[in-house]
């Protein structure tokens, strides 16, 4: 196999199984239809996370402080996340999950194990863990400039 038979083939099992997620969240998203998909990115790392500081938000949403807030107001009015300041420093505006926010990312981790069970049911825990190594190795690599 050569090296380029070797990414196509790597590229369509990595567009497969984002296929199969973006099944997965796709039945959580209609549960929460006025969320965009960006949006609902963001809530599931930030349910991750517990809570994010807006220079993070910013970072992860690739976008300027301005428009990291516009987001985060709209998701408050939505009723899924809330804002908080600081006690060491109220120049710190933290975000957490509402119990809105909260309630759909204990949704969508019920499915994603799911289909994590689903995913995984055939392999041996040695071949589980070497396919987690493996993705995580090339997630990290492909971060990389």
């Amino acid at each position: 196999m050569t090296v380029k038979d070797k990414i196509k083939a790597f590229i369509n099992s990595v567009q497969s199984m984002g296929h199969t997620m973006t099944c997965v969240t796709g039945e959580c998203m209609v549960e929460y239809s006025d969320v965009s998909k960006r949006e609902f990115t963001f809530l599931i790392t930030l349910g991750k996370q517990k809570q994010m500081i807006m220079r993070e938000v910013a970072d992860f949403l690739m976008a300027p402080m301005s428009t990291a807030t516009g987001i985060i107001d709209k998701l408050i009015a939505k009723g899924y996340v809330v804002r908080e300041y600081s006690p060491e420093d109220r120049r710190i505006v933290i975000v957490k999950l509402s119990e809105t926010g909260l309630k759909m990312y204990n949704s969508m981790e019920i499915k994603m194990y799911e289909f994590g069970e689903k995913a995984l049911m055939d392999l041996t825990d040695e071949e589980a863990a070497v396919l987690t190594n493996l993705l995580n190795k090339s997630a990290v690599s492909g971060l990389k400039k």
